[in-house]
């Protein structure tokens, strides 16, 4: 799918659009989608102040949506689709991400690239009290109290923000489970040790 001769690009996450400008930038149509009113009212003014004028519908649309109930989106409406910032592993429940993963796929046209980031599960581990609380973790998973991977951290302001983080064999089966083909794994390395993975970019289609 074109839009008035530009591919269309669709961000799950968009946040406050510092992916996506970049890319209206660089000559896409943009589909920013985000669960938060506020979020989405930033980088509206974020446009303006990049493009001296409010969004409008040669460039940009906005939408506030759950990840999980997307049937709003139209099959192979985008030519290609962005998740970053661990956005995927914001949402509670493999049963959910599974659900957004399809939606995903449904809405991306055959041959679009998929670019996906995720943290890295083992890279908890490298933390200061990291293996207490692995062994904890296994504990709660073991009573179903939790999936394996899911944990909640300080993230800026928010206290207590839920994040999953992945096995790698665990996203890839998501992935291929949705319809999704892996092309490439990025690492995303730490800046104090580079041999450390904290998480990766994906590419897929």
């Amino acid at each position: 799918m074109e839009l008035e001769n530009k591919p269309v690009v669709v961000e799950f996450g968009c946040g406050t659009g510092r992916t996506l400008i970049p890319l209206i930038e660089r000559g896409y149509f943009s589909i920013g989608v985000d669960l938060s009113l506020p979020m989405l009212e930033q980088m509206s003014r974020n446009f303006l102040e990049t493009f001296g004028h409010p969004p409008n519908h040669e460039s940009l649309i906005s939408i506030q949506a759950n990840f999980v109930e997307l049937e709003g989106l139209a099959d192979d409406c985008c030519d290609h689709g962005v998740c970053l910032f661990s956005t995927l592993g914001m949402i509670a429940g493999s049963n959910h991400r599974r659900r957004f993963l399809d939606h995903a796929r449904r809405t991306i046209c055959e041959g679009g690239v998929f670019v996906l980031h995720a943290h890295n599960l083992w890279q908890q581990l490298r933390h200061p009290g990291g293996w207490s609380w692995f062994a904890g973790h296994v504990i709660d998973v073991a009573r179903g109290r939790c999936e394996l991977g899911d944990r909640f951290s300080r993230y800026r302001n928010i206290s207590e923000m839920f994040v999953h983080s992945f096995r790698k064999r665990e996203l890839e089966s998501l992935l291929n489970d949705a319809g999704f083909n892996v092309e490439t794994w990025h690492r995303v390395e730490d800046r104090q040790q580079s041999t450390a993975t904290v998480g990766w970019v994906l590419v897929c289609r």
